[in-house]
């Protein structure tokens, strides 16, 4: 069976490819079920290697998971494409026979299936952690909660017209929001928030209410933080299904030597900067790098060493309870994370950031941006911005991009 790669697959799908595929390939696959969500989905994986040699735990295991993450769709696209090509070209490329002769791959496309099935049949909600809370329960206390105020099926922004406003429209394209400049006056100006509503409104401050979204990949045990210390790392380490199901499955397989864990939305391939806080051994480094450089020269994508940050400005400390800190510091397994997808490269951008703030960005980004979107997109990218009554803050117009077929997965299709 051969996937459609111009969408995204639910749950159901997903389940029946796999399956279809250990019934078309029984000498190569085996598919089985590693635990379960908390809505009880099973959490499939795929394990392939041919016959020939030990026996599959008695191998070199390569262990691969994807969208951990719920709004990372293009990581399971990503898993399921790497399942296919190992399963369809052994015995015809000289490659894959020899690794599936010699190694054992464990492929799990969807760590988060509850979640994952929230975000592609219901309007994109900023912050989905793993099913626990739904949309509408996610956000608690006074303050903004996301919601699909005018029921057009997605969330986008809110502008609001305020002589205080801290944005402006530009003069290049009148869809784009820019920053005004702090000494500007005597122009039109907006506020600008996500499409919500307010709890405890006061009529003047608007917060956005804490998410309590749980962050999957705040979840292992090695280097966890308490969530006063790591936003999203959940009440205790492995205390959500997902990740203990992970856990006990890497440890029951001590013959995994390699892992890659899949995400998206940066461009860039991330790897082990540190055990504990001390520095990596020499060996090990240069092995991470003569690897990574590799997966350079197949994917276009910069791989982060050390010295440069994967944490948005102001964060004093590194993320904690990775599985990319689990995975080197605990067990002893080189790995890598792929950022897959970066909607600035595809329209050209040149950049020197790595994480990215999309509503405040640059004006000549936006205006590039907004012209790869029309170009490519029919202009998709983009809602326009439409004028709708607001129970609570009066005239509005709601409008902005669409992130999550835009900056957070490559748009479905063509």
């Amino acid at each position: 069976m051969v996937f459609d790669y111009s969408r995204y697959y639910k749950y159901e799908e997903l389940k029946s490819i796999v399956l279809e595929w250990e019934k078309s390939y029984p000498e190569l696959a085996s598919v089985y079920s590693i635990g379960k969500s908390h809505q009880g989905k099973d959490l499939w994986m795929l394990e392939i290697t041919s016959s020939i040699g030990p026996e599959a735990d008695k191998k070199p295991g390569y262990y691969i998971d994807a969208n951990t993450h719920a709004e990372e769709l293009a990581g399971t696209t990503a898993a399921l494409h790497i399942s296919w090509w190992l399963l369809s070209e052994y015995g015809k490329n000289e490659r894959v026979t020899r690794l599936l002769d010699t190694r054992t791959f464990y492929i799990l496309p969807q760590l988060n299936p509850d979640a994952t099935e929230i975000v592609m049949t219901m309007p994109f909600y900023e912050y989905i952690g793993n099913g626990r809370y739904l949309p509408e329960d996610q956000q608690i206390g006074p303050g903004l909660h996301y919601a699909d105020i005018n029921g057009d099926g997605v969330i986008v922004d809110m502008r609001i017209r305020d002589q205080n406003g801290e944005w402006k429209v530009s003069k290049k394209d009148p869809r784009l929001m820019i920053q005004r400049r702090p000494d500007e006056f005597g122009g039109e100006y907006y506020r600008m928030i996500p499409e919500g509503w307010i709890e405890g409104y006061d009529g003047a401050e608007i917060t956005i209410a804490k998410p309590r979204d749980g962050n999957l990949n705040r979840q292992y045990p090695y280097g966890w933080g308490p969530e006063g210390e790591e936003y999203g790392s959940g009440e205790y380490p492995l205390s959500e299904p997902e990740i203990a199901a992970a856990v006990e499955f890497h440890t029951a397989h001590p013959n995994i030597a390699g892992a890659l864990n899949l995400h998206t939305n940066a461009g860039v391939i991330l790897a082990p900067t540190s055990i504990a806080g001390n520095p990596i051994p020499f060996e090990d480094q240069s092995l991470i790098e003569r690897v990574g450089h590799i997966g350079e020269e197949a994917t276009g994508y910069r791989l982060l060493t050390g010295e440069e940050s994967f944490s948005r400005p102001g964060r004093t400390h590194p993320r904690m309870g990775t599985a990319t800190d689990y995975l080197y510091g605990q067990r002893g397994i080189l790995n890598f994370v792929v950022e897959l997808w970066d909607v600035y490269k595809a329209a050209g951008i040149e950049k020197d950031w790595w994480l990215h703030i999309e509503r405040a960005l640059p004006e000549e980004h936006g205006i590039r941006l907004l012209k790869w979107s029309d170009e490519k997109l029919n202009g998709e990218g983009f809602m326009p911005w439409t004028p709708f009554e607001h129970p609570q803050l009066g005239p509005v117009e709601i409008g902005g991009w669409k992130r999550l077929y835009l900056m957070r997965n490559p748009p479905p299709g063509e």
